[in-house]
């Protein structure tokens, strides 16, 4: 999960959940799109400002749901194809686990799941 400078385009990074995208993916989308508001590279970011993403799976709809919730107007998926995805395969695991290797991003991965929690908590999604 990260956001990065490639060109001229920012591109927030929100893969490699490890079969989780389901469980943790409201959070991770909602931490993944905070780093893009906030990345010194987004610095002309509007909320008009077109948003493509690549990727209809899971993680995919949780990000372009979360911005559309953050009053991002024009926002467009693309995918190889809609059927048949790994998301329709992994529903029900919950391993809020960091697949990192790295110590400090377990606190992250709590958090995040702390925050899909809440979002499926919530019922008026």
């Amino acid at each position: 999960m990260s956001v990065e400078l490639i060109g001229d385009k920012v591109v927030a990074n929100n893969y490699g959940h490890g079969g989780s995208g389901w469980t943790l993916g409201p959070g991770s989308a909602n931490y993944v799109n905070k780093l893009l508001i906030e990345s010194k590279n987004s610095s002309d970011l509007t909320k008009s400002t077109p948003i493509t993403i690549i990727g209809g799976g899971a993680l995919g709809l949780f990000s372009a749901y979360d911005l559309v919730q953050k009053g991002y107007k024009d926002i467009t998926i693309v995918s190889e194809r809609y059927d048949n995805l790994t998301s329709h395969n992994a529903g029900g695991l919950l391993a809020p686990v960091s697949m990192d290797n790295n110590p400090g991003m377990q606190k992250i991965i709590n958090k995040i799941g702390i925050d899909a929690y809440k979002f499926f908590a919530k019922k008026d999604y």
